[in-house]
């Protein structure tokens, strides 16, 4: 039997010492990557032994597991939050986009160091942990968008609007990544955050749809 990569906090005093060591691992991780990643840097900044911080998490992998754990369960927070449907109410296709590709780069602004180092990392190495947790919020999350916005499909002038709309929010999704992490800052941030990107692939996913902003009445 395989053993887990780490275990399982259950008292409160324990699962702030588990808080710590995350932070601190992604904190590091972003400023000197996965390969060159101090262990005993993290176990300083999170006030924890070295020994102490074995005892809880397999070996330098499994503190690897945890960081990109961390960062899909706060992108989902942070997508759950933006696209809530009370939030969404009254939006036209544009503003639902908007709310969609907002929270995107917004997180993707705040967080580039780190999400730069795990997209380089899932790359080069395929890690079917990371793969399999990524592609199942992927599915989550454009789901959510594809759902809001076949309850505007009226709007939508494309012949096969699940389709495209299925097919535009891989596009601006992946845009939105590029652009931020690894593209030129002055188009990602030539704005407080990067709201000329959003705002330019609002059109460009509006205009595949043949919903432009600008008549989009529903």
């Amino acid at each position: 039997m395989k053993t887990p990569w780490r275990t399982t906090a259950r008292q409160d005093r324990s699962r702030a010492t588990d808080d710590r060591i995350v932070a601190a691992a992604c904190e590091l991780i972003g400023k000197h990557g996965f390969e060159a990643l101090p262990v005993a840097a993290i176990a300083r900044r999170a006030r924890v032994s070295i020994g102490g911080l074995y005892a809880r998490y397999r070996d330098k992998m499994a503190l690897v597991h945890a960081a990109d754990e961390a960062m899909v369960t706060a992108f989902e927070t942070a997508f759950v939050k933006a696209m809530a449907p009370a939030r969404l109410a009254g939006r036209d296709i544009a503003g639902v986009i908007e709310a969609y590709v907002g929270a995107m780069v917004n997180f993707f602004t705040r967080h580039r160091d780190l999400l730069r180092q795990v997209v380089l990392r899932a790359r080069s190495t395929g890690d079917p942990g990371f793969t399999d947790r990524i592609r199942a919020f992927n599915e989550r999350a454009h789901g959510t968008l594809c759902a809001e916005l076949m309850l505007r499909r009226r709007a939508i002038q494309h012949p096969d609007p699940e389709a495209a709309a299925a097919f535009g929010v891989m596009f601006v999704s992946a845009a939105a990544r590029e652009a931020v992490l690894f593209g030129d800052p002055k188009l990602n941030r030539a704005s407080t955050r990067g709201q000329k990107l959003v705002r330019e692939l609002v059109h460009a996913y509006c205009a595949y749809l043949g919903a432009p902003p600008d008549q989009d009445k529903s």
